[in-house]
C-alpha cells in the first residue's frame, strides 16, 4: 500500500507519465505532470515497485463504498451510466487509474 502524500504523489505522476503520454489524456494537475483528481484523497492506493531500484512501476486506487458514501458517489458513476451504486447491498470496491509503466506490462506485474 502506497502511504503519505509522497507516495501519493509518485502514483500520480506514474499515471500522468502512462495516461497523458500514451493514451493523450487531459488531466487535471497535468502542467505538475500529475493526474489528480478529487477522488485521490479518498482512496486507498497500491503500488508495485522494481525492488532492484525502488521505482513504483505499477498502480492503481480503490475506493470502498464508505468513502463512497462520503463524497456521495463512485467515480464510475460520472464516466457511465451506472446511477445507484449506493444502495446496492453490501460492501463495494471500485478499481480505478490502474496503470503499469511500459516496460514492466508482463503477467508478474500484474500477478503481484
Amino acid at each position: 500500500r502506497l502511504v503519505g502524500a509522497a507516495a501519493l504523489q509518485e502514483a500520480q505522476a506514474l499515471r500522468y507519465t502512462v495516461f497523458s503520454a500514451e493514451f493523450k489524456a487531459r488531466l487535471k494537475g497535468a502542467e505538475q505532470g500529475l493526474d489528480m483528481d478529487d477522488y485521490d484523497v479518498h482512496c486507498r492506493h497500491i503500488g508495485v515497485r522494481d525492488l532492484s531500484t525502488g521505482e513504483l512501476v505499477a498502480t492503481t486506487r480503490l475506493l470502498d463504498h464508505q468513502a463512497a458514501s462520503s463524497l456521495g458517489r463512485f467515480y464510475s458513476e460520472e464516466e457511465f451510466s451506472l446511477h445507484g451504486l449506493l444502495q446496492l447491498q453490501g460492501p463495494i470496491l471500485e478499481l480505478g487509474r490502474t496503470c503499469v509503466a511500459p516496460d514492466y506490462r508482463n503477467g508478474g506485474t500484474i500477478a503481484v
